[in-house]
């Protein structure tokens, strides 16, 4: 597993052989000063990923984010679709707000998620691929 970024407000790890992205976002993020090297980190782990990649989404700590954040996670969303992600298993929050602003989010970027409460589940069907 290859660490891609660890901060306050989210991690990255890629896994090279499942061909998998894990990423966690962390509590709430006011502005993008809290978050400057987000998108950067996005792209670092484009250089591992190969086509038809699958992520594991951790969305459990979660905080509904302010317009300026969803666009930028927007914009994450879409170069992982652009990258060849081809399904991403959401471990849900407790907060049901957030839950509702991710799944605008990933409507309007064509993300292909399922909800789970457990990685057990999320794994296995992020292995069907």
């Amino acid at each position: 597993m290859k660490t891609i970024a660890i901060t306050n407000f989210y991690e990255i790890y890629y896994d090279e052989e499942k061909n998998r992205v894990y990423y966690k976002v962390k509590g709430y993020w006011k502005n993008t000063s809290d978050v400057p090297d987000y998108l950067k980190h996005i792209d670092d782990v484009l250089i591992y990923i190969k086509p038809r990649f699958t992520m594991l989404a951790d969305t459990t700590e979660l905080e509904p984010h302010p317009f300026d954040i969803k666009e930028i996670r927007k914009k994450a969303q879409i170069i992982a679709v652009q990258a060849g992600m081809v399904k991403c298993a959401q471990l849900v929050p407790a907060d049901f707000v957030s839950a509702l602003q991710f799944d605008h989010m990933t409507e309007v970027t064509h993300f292909i998620t399922r909800k789970f409460l457990s990685a057990t589940e999320a794994e296995a069907w992020l292995d069907e691929i």
